[in-house]
């Protein structure tokens, strides 16, 4: 099967659905970020989805039921819902600004960088957002950030945003018996934490004391609608 390129399009990033059902191609084209979901028996697609405005990076995250959420780190969030409909198999349930920076407080910006590569645009993979979405509304579930933001150190509490097409409709947390809501790190104890993990990271002295410290399962976050 042959997948027709866009000569006029910067291709980011291809990813199959955790169901292997659809393929998503990430472009840049005239200024702003595009999804091609296509089939992955059939190799065919409606057509390009214009997301939101392209910047240098790029996060994405699959759900489990299909569903699809992708940001470009500049306040701008998409997200994506798996049809019935087998002429459009998706459609948009949010595309715009999201404020508040939930685009930061939900996703990670770790991008993944290839070797030799040219690209003027970074993607990540974020495996420990859950996604799910049903009737119109997504629900986006992430472990909850504590101290400096930027350091990027999460507890095993959760954060959970409801999102439909007029934007964020519910924002909350879920406690866990394994950490205080309340609690914030201090800058110069996140500092420490995060320095820790990278000299780990690196195989540094402390990678064997790095393993016993509790840390939220970042992979195995999961999340559905239920009625």
């Amino acid at each position: 099967m042959v997948y027709p390129l866009d000569e006029e399009a910067e291709y980011v990033e291809m990813s199959l659905s955790d169901d292997h059902r659809y393929l998503a191609v990430f472009s840049v084209r005239d200024g702003s970020y595009f999804a091609d979901l296509v089939d992955a028996d059939s190799w065919t697609s409606p057509g390009p989805i214009e997301l939101f405005p392209a910047a240098e990076k790029m996060t994405y995250a699959w759900g489990s039921d299909g569903s699809l959420a992708v940001t470009n780190h500049e306040g701008y969030v998409a997200v994506l819902a798996r049809t019935e409909d087998q002429e459009n198999p998706y459609e948009i349930i949010y595309s715009g600004e999201i404020g508040d920076d939930a685009d930061k407080v939900f996703f990670d910006d770790e991008m993944i960088y290839k070797g030799n590569s040219t690209a003027r645009y970074q993607y990540g993979i974020d495996t420990g957002l859950a996604v799910t979405a049903k009737n119109g509304k997504a629900a986006l579930v992430q472990n909850l950030l504590i101290g400096d933001p930027g350091l990027k150190i999460r507890t095993a509490a959760l954060e959970c945003i409801v999102i439909d097409e007029s934007g964020v409709t519910y924002r909350g947390r879920l406690k866990s018996n394994l950490t205080d809501l309340k609690y914030d790190m201090r800058e110069d104890e996140a500092r420490a934490v995060r320095e820790l993990i990278d000299e780990a990271a690196d195989g540094g002295e402390y990678s064997e004391m790095v393993k016993y410290m509790i840390q939220p399962v970042r992979n195995e976050n999961w999340s559905s609608w239920e009625g």
